[in-house]
């Protein structure tokens, strides 16, 4: 290769460019951290209350097309498997309404 009398540059204070890059990439990466943390400790009651709140419509939902030995099974069972075969039942139920367009009537 020729080198037609160009010297590449070689900068003495790369190394020490390079090690305060790296410094401040690190500290960028905990300032994030840092933020992610917040943010998260501080959704946790909005999500907290969104899961119950779904999960109170989702009840909702279900008794509205269960019978009273299928709902206190569905939550009341002995064993997990008959609990299950209830919940499966009523969610089955509850989607075929939705699929054949049958509107609930809500009680309030």
């Amino acid at each position: 290769m020729e080198n037609n009398g160009i010297v590449p540059y070689a900068d003495p204070t790369f190394p020490e460019a390079l090690a305060s890059l790296g410094g401040a990439i690190r500290r960028i990466a905990d300032a994030w951290r840092q933020m992610a943390e917040v943010i998260a400790k501080s959704l946790r009651p909005v999500i907290r209350t969104a899961g119950e709140m779904i999960d109170a419509w989702a009840d909702e939902r279900l008794r509205a097309v269960a019978t009273g030995k299928e709902w206190h099974l569905m939550k009341h069972a002995r064993k997990a498997r008959v609990r299950k075969k209830y919940r499966n039942l009523l969610l089955r139920r509850w989607l075929a309404l939705l699929a054949a367009g049958v509107e609930e009537e809500d009680d309030e």
